[in-house]
């Protein structure tokens, strides 16, 4: 039987059963249900007790909870000692009176997945096989998202700017524009959906685009040998320069070879994301002896 991370969302929701999954680089598990003041007492008490292990800057999504390992690329075996960690919290008396959560060590499954994803499930969600897009969701702001990526370009778009005189080594800036963007959005808000992959084009191709008209403002500028101020250049010599057919096309020759630059690697950042989220992992069950908490 396969099951969706959708499915897993409304029994959460309808049963209140527990759920939990570890990946190489966070824990999500969903615990509270639809009771806020409940969750905020949950966080302060994982603060108090679980800030060994992990990055508590954590958000909520969808009734689930994400925490970051503080060690980057944690071994199954340590995720596994993770899992131990997480199966005490959840069992302890001190927890039951924060949530009333009814869950005993004899409900508790480990699962691992392809050696390096653990999962950990009360006994209803034991399915043989489980969706590949749970272990890539990383639910985060997506505005807060969007300012790093938007940060990123201005930034590239500044060393677009400074490479601008060396030929073509300039079209590799927009290569690693496109590649910065698709990683923070990886890392912050899991995998892009189409629509976020046409806005990571369009803030590139802004950047891409404004980069360009600085670069030729800038020549214009030591043409004239400094004795016209930049804005002015920017706002009176710019357009003026733009009614020369040459002048026109050479940039949107320069700015056309940056965006198909974007358009190849961003295509190839969205196949592999649809790949990866086809894949479906097969779940094995790890033995942990007669364990009582």
């Amino acid at each position: 039987m396969l099951t969706y991370i959708e499915d897993l969302y409304t029994s959460v929701g309808e049963d209140r059963d527990y759920y939990f999954i570890i990946n190489k680089n966070s824990m999500v598990f969903s615990v509270m249900g639809e009771n806020g003041t409940e969750s905020k007492l949950l966080k302060k008490y994982l603060k108090e007790n679980l800030s060994d292990v992990f990055n508590l800057s954590f958000t909520w999504t969808n009734a689930l909870l994400t925490l970051n390992t503080k060690k980057k690329h944690p071994s199954p075996e340590e995720l596994e000692f993770y899992a131990i960690q997480i199966i005490d919290f959840f069992i302890s008396e001190s927890i039951r009176q924060v949530c009333q959560i009814s869950l005993e060590p004899e409900d508790i499954k480990i699962y691992r997945i392809n050696n390096d994803v653990l999962i950990l499930s009360h006994e209803v969600y034991l399915e043989e096989k489980v969706n590949a897009e749970n272990f890539y969701d990383r639910s985060g702001n997506r505005l807060n998202t969007y300012l790093k990526i938007i940060g990123v370009a201005i930034l590239l778009g500044f060393g677009w700017f400074l490479v601008s005189q060396m030929g073509y080594i300039v079209y590799l800036i927009s290569v690693a524009m496109v590649a910065a963007s698709y990683h923070i959005f990886e890392k912050n808000s899991g995998r892009p959906t189409k629509t976020d992959s046409f806005l990571i084009f369009l803030i590139n191709f802004c950047a891409i685009t404004l980069s360009e008209y600085l670069s030729m403002a800038y020549k214009f500028y030591k043409v004239f040998d400094k004795q016209i101020s930049f804005s002015k250049i920017l706002s009176t010599v710019m357009p003026y320069a733009f009614t020369d057919s040459e002048i026109l096309w050479s940039y949107i020759a320069n700015v056309g070879i940056g965006s198909l630059a974007l358009i190849i690697v961003a295509f190839y950042f969205a196949k592999s994301a649809a790949k990866d989220q086809n894949k479906m992992y097969v779940a094995y069950p790890i033995v942990v002896d007669d364990y009582q908490g």
